[in-house]
């Protein structure tokens, strides 16, 4: 009888401020039996995306992973010993906004208008 990883788990993404220094975090529910999980994450399109191991955490730190401007899609699967590797959780796609810069005003202007894309 052949076993099979089976749970479901979804997949979020936390986007803590940027400029703030902190960081960016794919997270997801733990999947009953699952004694590690692999990420993966690439640029859209996504043709092949090395997995990386993450062990039994449930968050993988996207800094120095990701970039600003550019759109990813992230996923994980969750593996066991005498298990395959489990399906897909959701696909999470995501544009990181590009730093924030701080604009400093000076006196007392009877408006300001700030505006971005």
């Amino acid at each position: 009888m052949k076993k099979v990883l089976t749970g479901c788990f979804t997949v979020a993404l936390a986007l803590a401020s940027i400029a703030a220094g902190a960081s960016t975090v794919l997270q997801w529910d733990a999947s009953d039996g699952a004694e590690g999980y692999n990420a993966y994450c690439g640029p859209t399109p996504v043709s092949a995306v090395a997995p990386v191991d993450v062990g039994a955490e449930v968050t993988y730190d996207l800094i120095g992973v990701v970039s600003a401007g550019i759109q990813y899609e992230c996923w994980v699967t969750a593996y066991a010993a005498g298990f395959p590797e489990s399906g897909e959780s959701n696909h999470i796609q995501f544009t990181l906004p590009t730093m924030v810069q701080t604009i400093l005003v000076y006196g007392q202007p009877s408006s300001v208008t700030v505006s971005w894309q």
